[in-house]
């Protein structure tokens, strides 16, 4: 079966998701999608302002896998948590940084940050789902402690592959992690505050003194790591601090992406 969602990406584009759960037994999976565009005619988009050619020019597409669904306190307290499996590659590739375990090392750091970065997008809308008073500082209250726990377990691998045999290349994914990981927080935070003090009823000074503590604390480890912060009065660094955010989120987020073949106008081509 496949779901779609349809949503405006930016000014200039729409963004289609289909979503197929692929059966588990079968080695390869096929699906065919026919689409059909409705415009409205006043845009005067058509065969002569238009071409095909312009269109299929236009067009991206991406195949990816679906994030494996993990709650933030299962991250940050489980025995099957993806920092578990962190660990024990970094002790692996610290010991013997063969090709094989440095990839896999590259491989489990974009997908805890996949992982994480999921996981925080629904537990933020579980809490503003929530509107039980009790429930939702109980709710808060947890969610600052596991991204404390979260962020506390990730920085102190830091210390086993601090180590002769590791590359400034493979210390690099390290810190490219966790920058990223230091923004998710950021970005996530400030987020479910700005989200809770618009539409909960019951919205709190404490709530909102949790949250910015949460941020400060990120603002302030990453001004002590030489990590690029948003600057209020450089407009040119922040163009570039979007930039350089993008390239991290690239990198985060490569490891779900796959290459598939497609068939496009009775053509077989490759989809990079």
């Amino acid at each position: 079966m496949i779901e779609e969602q349809i949503k405006i990406h930016d000014k200039f584009s729409i963004e289609i998701k289909l979503r197929l759960a692929a059966r588990r037994k079968a080695k390869k999976s096929e699906f065919a999608v026919n689409t059909w565009l409705f415009i409205p005619a006043a845009l005067d988009i058509n065969h002569s302002t238009y071409s095909k050619n312009d269109f299929y020019h236009d067009l991206k597409s991406n195949i990816r896998l679906i994030t494996p669904v993990y709650l933030l306190r299962d991250i940050a307290a489980s025995e099957n948590s993806p920092l578990a499996f962190l660990t024990t590659v970094f002790q692996k590739v610290a010991s013997s940084p063969t090709r094989t375990l440095a990839a896999e090392y590259e491989y489990h750091i974009k997908m805890f940050l996949s992982i994480l970065k999921s996981s925080l997008r629904e537990e933020i809308q579980h809490i503003l789902n929530n509107k039980l008073p009790a429930d939702t500082a109980y709710l808060i209250d947890e969610f600052c402690k596991n991204i404390s726990r979260i962020s506390k377990r990730y920085r102190e691998l830091h210390f086993i592959i601090n180590a002769p045999t590791i590359s400034e290349e493979l210390m690099n994914y390290y810190s490219f992690g966790d920058e990223f990981m230091s923004n998710l927080i950021e970005e996530h935070t400030f987020k479910l505050l700005a989200s809770l003090k618009q539409s909960h009823p019951s919205f709190n000074k404490t709530w909102q003194k949790q949250l910015l503590s949460i941020v400060q604390d990120e603002i302030k480890y990453k001004k002590e790591h030489n990590y690029p912060v948003v600057e209020e009065k450089s407009p040119t660094r922040n163009r570039e601090l979007i930039f350089h955010f993008n390239l991290l989120k690239k990198f985060a987020e490569s490891e779900l992406f796959l290459t598939g073949e497609k068939k496009k106008e009775g053509i077989l081509v490759e989809q990079i």
